[in-house]
């Protein structure tokens, strides 16, 4: 792998972590330090250990037809009635809820933000070893040290760049077209039990590609004056005690 240097000003590199430590901190999701942020990526698209294969078959397609599905409903026509009107005004009232659920709003963003510093970070390695950026993978209860190296054949490659995309597209486009179109939806609903079932299945559709919070993959960037990450070398695991 041919290791590419980079001319960014100093600027672009500090507005990164700012703008990352602005969205974690706002959530109260990681601890701000200097110029440290953590972000906990719980989506097969971001963890790079799920083959993309897997993911095709068992997450995007039936994510795709679920979409396509809620899609050509929403635009049947409609029945406007006295029914279709509760509903619709009791599914205004469910859509923040239905946010809540999908964390798409305090979720989706800092981890699309997360990927593309990765791929930034690959693209442009010299600012690992001249800047000194730590990248720590903390997952399944180790935690380890990412390599320059590891780092460009890790998230430099066409595949990454393609979890990117589906991230981006399913979590957050998708997430809000949801949203936005979801009182539409509800209010087509024949009864109250499908109303609820319907809402179930709109967050369905989003929360299928999560993964439990013990495989969820955590990452931490930092400027290497983080002292866990001062005591790893590259590549080197270390068991993480339960918090």
């Amino acid at each position: 792998v041919q290791l590419q240097s980079s001319r960014i000003p100093d600027k672009t590199f500090d507005r990164m972590f700012s703008m990352g430590r602005w969205f974690m901190c706002r959530r109260r999701r990681c601890w701000c330090r200097a110029k440290d942020y953590q972000v906990t990526a719980n989506s097969v698209y971001s963890d790079p250990h799920v083959p993309l294969s897997s993911i095709a078959l068992k997450v995007l397609t039936p994510q795709v037809i679920g979409m396509i599905m809620y899609i050509s409903f929403i635009f049947k026509p409609w029945r406007y009635n006295a029914r279709s009107r509760r509903f619709g005004i009791f599914a205004i009232f469910f859509t923040p809820v239905f946010v809540q659920t999908c964390e798409f709003t305090i979720d989706s963003i800092p981890t699309v933000q997360l990927l593309l510093f990765l791929r930034f970070l690959a693209a442009n390695p010299d600012f690992v070893d001249e800047r000194g950026v730590v990248v720590t993978v903390d997952q399944a209860g180790e935690q380890a040290r990412l390599s320059t190296r590891e780092i460009v054949n890790t998230f430099g490659g066409p595949k990454y760049a393609i979890r990117v995309l589906l991230f981006t597209v399913v979590n957050y486009c998708s997430a809000c077209v949801l949203s936005l179109s979801l009182p539409i939806f509800l209010a087509q609903s024949e009864n109250q039990i499908d109303f609820i079932l319907n809402a179930l299945a709109a967050a369905f559709i989003i929360q299928l590609d999560d993964t439990p919070n013990d495989e969820s993959m955590q990452v931490t960037i930092s400027d290497g004056k983080m002292s866990s990450a001062d005591n790893l070398e590259s590549g080197e695991k270390t068991p993480v005690s339960p918090q």
